[in-house]
């Protein structure tokens, strides 16, 4: 390494070297203060090799929290005040939700009945809102009938998104009501679009504010707005991806509606969990939003398993994905954690194909030798077995996850 330091601290929020445990104890302390307070961000901490023999590194009288109390300012105060005032006359308000708001589904759901929203969320932001309700349009933000619905809103309040063109589908679609954005993060708030009112603020602490002063009956119309887009977003959905709604459909009606699902950059996952797979709580669905990183599902399945123990947990992804971090099979026999692994295997990278064929250009690269995946998971000491046709998979994945170890499913597509 050149500039370890430098590497590091170009891509994480917070990062430093120490020249004693003292500031290395103080540096952990203020990190992990920030994060109860602000939007979380790797922090890297460089110890010199010399400094861990010098023991007692941390004393344990420096572990004492160090929780920031975050006052209401003036400034913040008239920013809600005003947003306030205009939720309270809008008409036809539409709310997204964000990752920023997955620790504030309590308050979400309270805030949107207050004001008689509908519901749009980003991948991050799936289940903030239950997935089944009547006043959500789901995490469909990148569809073009979220986007004309959100440019009709006379109020669109954007909590906790950057409302990037990953998120959004398109480059093209700007906002055209009164735009309200709610964010921990200042540079978020203005990020592509400055909004009319931008309220720095965590998710939580803002809803909590607006629901209490906007308590007034208004009519109920919001669940009618999201039938009367339904159907267009229904066909839309459809013409992307009809092949994976079915596997996803089957395996939502068979598990427990707790269920955590990782996905990946697969198009199982954004054709088919994003849209046909509701979710009842945030953080059920575990995906890679905005920098489309293959090899997610496998390990985001081990860390969700070891974080929930008696939650089902299931990876649905497809063969290139599952190759980036196939080796994590032995971690996950291992630790003795019983994740069916469900891979839809096209033989390669199907969507690039596609987009290369699109453009005229002769695939290259997309086309890949794939192992017998089911074998592969046996010799790395867990269970396999292929499945015929998608009807299969449900009653299959049930009992994987009866089982000790993982077991990989696979179907060819």
């Amino acid at each position: 390494m050149r500039d370890q330091f430098a590497a590091l601290s170009a891509i994480v929020g917070r990062s430093a070297r120490v020249a004693s445990g003292q500031e290395g104890a103080e540096f952990v302390h203020s990190v992990f203060a920030e994060w109860r307070s602000s939007r979380p961000r790797p922090a890297y901490l460089e110890i010199p090799y010399d400094l861990l023999s010098r023991l007692p590194w941390i004393e344990p009288a420096q572990r004492a929290a160090q929780e920031r109390a975050v006052a209401e300012s003036d400034e913040q105060a008239e920013q809600v005040a005003e947003a306030i005032a205009l939720l309270r006359r809008a008409v036809t308000p539409v709310v997204v939700f964000g990752g920023g708001a997955r620790t504030a589904a309590p308050e979400a759901r309270r805030f949107v009945e207050a004001i008689d929203a509908l519901v749009i969320t980003t991948a991050s932001g799936k289940g903030v809102i239950a997935e089944t309700d009547p006043t959500t349009l789901g995490a469909v933000i990148d569809q073009p009938v979220a986007h004309r619905v959100m440019s009709d809103a006379d109020a669109l309040v954007v909590i906790g998104s950057e409302l990037a063109e990953s998120e959004l589908g398109s480059n093209d679609w700007k906002p055209s009501g009164t735009l309200v954005r709610v964010d921990v993060d200042p540079d978020q708030l203005t990020a592509r679009w400055s909004p009319q009112i931008a309220i720095r603020m965590d998710a939580a602490q803002f809803m909590r504010r607006a629901s209490a002063a906007l308590t007034d009956e208004r009519p109920r119309v919001a669940a009618a707005r999201v039938r009367a887009a339904r159907p267009d977003l229904d066909r839309s959905i459809s013409q992307g991806g009809a092949a994976w709604g079915e596997i996803n459909e089957l395996l939502s009606a068979a598990l427990p509606p707790d269920t955590i699902v990782a996905g990946d950059s697969s198009q199982v996952s954004y054709k088919g969990t994003m849209y046909r797979w509701p979710m009842a709580r945030p953080g059920q669905f575990l995906y890679p939003a905005g920098f489309a990183t293959l090899g997610y599902g496998l390990p985001a399945a081990i860390g969700a398993k070891v974080g929930n123990p008696q939650r089902p947990v299931i990876v649905l992804q497809g063969d290139g994905g599952l190759m980036f971090s196939i080796q994590e099979l032995v971690t996950a026999v291992e630790l003795g954690l019983p994740i069916p692994i469900v891979v839809m295997n096209n033989g390669g990278y199907a969507e690039i194909r596609e987009q290369m064929l699109e453009r005229g250009i002769d695939p290259l690269g997309t086309d890949l030798h794939m192992p017998d995946f089911a074998a592969l998971c046996v010799a790395c000491g867990g269970y396999g077995t292929h499945a015929d046709a998608a009807a299969d998979i449900p009653q299959l994945v049930l009992e994987a996850l009866q089982q000790d170890r993982p077991t990989l499913i696979e179907i060819a597509v």
